[in-house]
């Protein structure tokens, strides 16, 4: 008879370091009750590790960036822990600290773009040639452009048709570098862009004027563009979102 125990599934869920017994007891058909056999044992995980979920806040573009970085303990001796992230996103290694220490390092590939980002990592551990199953963590954050809106968007809610509605717009530098506002396209049926005058400021304050045409919910934006003192140039899109009522 062959017995074959799934510590994987018993571990999953339970307890860190968690005791259990397995008891088995034979059943012949017309003798009284055997006696059993019972097993104990203890699962812990193979690899241990400090947070499944690592924050990097609030990133702004063309700044230093942090790196995702922590250490993980095995409970065996392992040959190498092997990391992978999607290559358009990040770049991962890993380096052994000591006989069952290892330091990992995750980080965030330029090109990422402006938003939220979610990371997921693989930690896939290999010992005497056998890889093993992959643990997985996952590394967010926000990344923000150099220069952003405020509001991030306009929402105009629901509005008449024939009538129009408006919004201003402050565009500010999140890393502090001077900009000029180059130029404003309205790339939206029926919006307009105007310059809010500033005397003695740079022209940074925008009054944008919506004319709604259109029933249902619509969607248009006003693109800028601005320019920092190395004539670099950086496009930043403004989505505007309404609503149009028809008449009753």
């Amino acid at each position: 008879m062959d017995l074959t125990f799934d510590l994987t599934r018993r571990r999953r869920n339970s307890p860190e370091d968690e005791g259990f017994e397995v008891v088995i007891i034979p059943h012949l058909k017309g003798l009284p009750q055997q006696i059993g056999w019972k097993f104990d044992a203890r699962v812990r995980d193979l690899l241990k590790i400090p947070t499944r979920v690592v924050q990097l806040g609030h990133l702004v573009r063309n700044r230093p960036w942090p790196d995702a970085s922590f250490t993980i303990k095995t409970a065996l001796l392992l040959d190498f822990v092997a990391v992978g992230a999607d290559p358009k996103k990040a770049q991962g290694k890993v380096n052994r600290k000591g006989p069952k220490d290892f330091e990992v390092q995750i980080r965030l590939n330029s090109s990422l773009p402006s938003g939220p980002f979610y990371v997921q990592v693989s930690l896939q551990p290999e010992v005497k040639g056998k890889i093993l199953p992959a643990n997985k963590i996952t590394v967010q954050g926000v990344l923000h452009e150099e220069v952003e809106p405020f509001p991030s968007k306009a929402l105009l809610g629901a509005v008449p048709l024939g009538q129009t509605t408006k919004e201003t717009v402050h565009l500010f530098s999140r890393s502090g570098r001077a900009f000029k506002v180059k130029e404003w396209i309205s790339l939206s049926k029926g919006a307009k862009v105007e310059p809010i005058q500033n005397i003695g400021k740079e022209q940074k304050d925008f009054q944008i004027t919506q004319e709604v045409s259109e029933k249902g919910n619509q969607q248009g934006f006003i693109l800028f563009k601005v320019e920092f003192e190395d004539s670099s140039i950086l496009e930043i899109p403004f989505n505007i979102y309404y609503y149009g009522l028809s008449e009753i």
